[in-house]
């Protein structure tokens, strides 16, 4: 899904990119003297576009009502700067909807809906659009790891039993894709992560991440026994100090959860228990 390429890169859509390279053209325009020569004919388009004629004016209303969200204007609003600074952040607002919207109705992207993160003035707040921190990430595999973790492209039992496969004609109904090690929960993200004690690798790793974790961010203690294992797991993803100790670790596992091994006398696999 491309709104995800985009969220997480800051990056625009390209026709909300070329709505916004056109609105500064007009921007720059409207604050020319009047007798300069590129003022006059952006008048003219004006006022060729408020008598139903074709013009520049008239294309690039066209256009910012065609988008998937419509962004209306007037040639009164695209006569000032101000005016048009406001239809810009009306287009941004169009573009952050739509993505947003998108991940909202996506299966796979709970991590991602609401994101809270620090603006320039230090406040949590929603960001759609920012080149995110995990990006960043300089181990690649740890890299690939998290963002996949974060995405649901992982091996875990509620991403993998969801497909069809040469040996599963039918997809596996959530509730009985339990752990393939403890079998007393669906093998989530949240599981993984933070439950799970039948884990060899997993769960002394964990104890020393917790560790880390409130001695960097007090805070998230207090997080941690008032909300549930998935907000908090929520929250430590989206947090940047975090990310860089010890959890970039905790999503490699989870995402070769397989590979590693369990308590004996548990079953390996999900297919065969079911």
């Amino acid at each position: 899904m491309r709104a995800i390429l985009f969220t997480k890169t800051g990056l625009l859509p390209i026709r909300y990119r070329r709505a916004i390279i056109a609105l500064n053209h007009a921007k720059y325009w409207a604050q020319l003297e009047d007798d300069h020569f590129a003022r006059a004919a952006y008048t003219e388009s004006l006022r060729l576009s408020s008598t139903r004629c074709v013009s520049w004016a008239s294309d690039l209303r066209a256009v910012l009502a065609s988008l998937p969200i419509p962004v209306a204007c007037t040639e009164v609003s695209l006569e000032s700067a101000g005016g048009i600074d406001d239809i810009i952040s009306a287009v941004e607002s169009s573009c952050e909807s739509l993505l947003q919207g998108k991940l909202d109705n996506a299966v796979r992207t709970g991590f991602l809906r609401q994101q809270l993160e620090k603006d320039e003035k230090g406040q949590l707040r929603t960001v759609v659009l920012r080149f995110r921190h995990y990006l960043d990430i300089v181990n690649v595999a740890h890299r690939k790891a998290f963002t996949r973790f974060l995405l649901s492209d992982h091996s875990l039992g509620v991403e993998a039993l969801r497909h069809t496969d040469r040996d599963r004609k039918y997809p596996i109904p959530r509730a009985w894709r339990l752990c393939r090690y403890c079998q007393l929960d669906i093998e989530d993200e949240t599981h993984a992560a933070l439950v799970c004690t039948a884990h060899l690798e997993l769960t002394p790793l964990r104890a020393a991440l917790l560790r880390d974790i409130f001695a960097i961010q007090p805070s998230l203690q207090h997080c941690a026994h008032t909300q549930t294992a998935r907000e908090f797991l929520g929250r430590v993803l989206l947090d940047h100090a975090v990310t860089w100790r010890g959890m970039c670790r905790t999503c490699w596992i989870c995402s070769h959860w397989k590979k590693f091994g369990f308590h004996q006398g548990t079953s390996t696999s999900v297919d065969g228990m079911i």
